[in-house]
């Protein structure tokens, strides 16, 4: 009997987010790393197209960097990506 669980893609459009409107397109992994204050794999994960799960803690790290509250951010984000933020996701089989 094979099972699905659903996989929330609300760490894609934090990611997304982070990519677009925080990253500059031409500065380096080592650049945003050491202005995050994070390891520049980090950085890499961040601006990869994949499901990354980003820890809490990074996300607080680069909130506080970028000088705005995780509560903050978050309602940015319910502005930008609506309900996708609780109703997109992909299925994984067990």
């Amino acid at each position: 009997m094979s099972t699905t669980k659903k996989i929330y893609k609300i760490n894609n459009y934090i990611c997304e987010f982070i990519r677009t409107n925080w990253f500059k397109p031409g500065d380096s992994n080592d650049k945003l790393a050491a202005f995050f204050v994070v390891h520049d794999s980090i950085i890499a994960k961040i601006k990869s197209a994949d499901n990354y799960n980003i820890p809490v803690h990074t996300l607080s790290k680069i909130c506080y960097y970028k000088e705005i509250t995780l509560s903050d951010f978050f309602k940015i984000l319910e502005k930008e990506y609506g309900e996708k933020l609780y109703e997109d996701y992909f299925e994984e089989k067990k």
